[in-house]
């Protein structure tokens, strides 16, 4: 190789987002923010779950070189603990259907949150939220209840077929609302129903994802809002309360999102409230 060519090599290298993009955190007294790029090459985002339930500081004793968990999304914790919706995870580097999409109009809460305005939110809809792999390419996605079943959705397997080319979930969560939609936010402004929330984002080009975590209380416009704020063309809501919380290894503790809103919430126990599973990020 002449000299040129090692130059233009070594430049390559450097300027590449794969090679160098490190995670950022972002923590101050009323949210938390962590962002990474999906071609990083040393970070890994997949899914955790525990039917006996678990607590989100739990997981780092459970999950190797693990930097960051958030709770994965809306939960029912009997007679075991699952995700209300749809869960798909890397099992030995096979996606494995979890629990199965569900109709949001056979639920209740949030989840059952689906192309309607409800109590002064906004016009809201249950989705899915996931990630495909094609060519050693990662690229998430957020699409409506109904398309995504329509075009996706298999029991059986996690396998998709998208604009004529064949792609592989590799991880999905259902949840609701979705409360930014291709940089538009659907949302009532000023809607009162606010609490301490947690929701997952991504940039336009599928490729940066976003997670923020709430300290003080926070309606579905604001959170929105806040996605917007740092580079999320669309997000989906997560939970809220102490559901909301997460871990995150840069300092080796704990953060959990403090506030008003445990009051709000039935039987909300800080630093013990367990979840049926989390986003997890770990190190390759």
């Amino acid at each position: 190789m002449n000299l040129k060519k090692m130059v233009l090599v070594l430049f390559v290298l450097l300027i590449s987002p794969s090679i160098y993009s490190a995670p950022q955190y972002i923590d101050n007294s009323d949210y938390f923010v962590f962002k990474f790029n999906l071609d990083n090459d040393n970070l890994k985002l997949d899914l955790y779950s525990d039917t006996s339930g678990i607590a989100v500081s739990e997981v780092k004793s459970k999950v190797p070189r693990l930097v960051f968990a958030m709770n994965s999304a809306l939960f029912d914790d009997t007679p075991v603990y699952k995700l209300v919706g749809l869960e798909v995870k890397t099992i030995n580097r096979t996606s494995k259907v979890i629990s199965s999409l569900v109709d949001p109009s056979t639920k209740t809460g949030n989840f059952s949150i689906h192309n309607q305005n409800v109590g002064g939110n906004g016009f809201l809809n249950n989705g899915v939220f996931f990630i495909t792999i094609r060519d050693y390419k990662f690229q998430a996605h957020i699409l409506k209840y109904e398309d995504f079943k329509k075009i996706f959705y298999t029991d059986s397997n996690a396998a998709i077929h998208l604009d004529g080319y064949d792609y592989k979930i590799m991880a999905a969560v259902q949840s609701s609302p979705m409360i930014l939609v291709n940089n538009n936010n659907p949302n009532n402004k000023a809607s009162s129903n606010k609490l301490r929330r947690s929701g997952i984002g991504y940039s336009s080009d599928g490729k940066t994802i976003i997670f923020i975590s709430t300290k003080s209380d926070y309606n579905f416009y604001d959170l929105a809002d806040l996605f917007s704020k740092y580079g999320a063309s669309d997000a989906l809501y997560l939970d809220g309360c102490t559901n909301s919380s997460l871990y995150i290894d840069k300092q080796k503790n704990l953060q959990i999102t403090t506030g008003d809103s445990y009051a709000k919430c039935i039987n909300a126990v800080p630093y013990n409230t367990k979840v049926a599973g989390t986003w997890v990020v770990t190190e390759k």
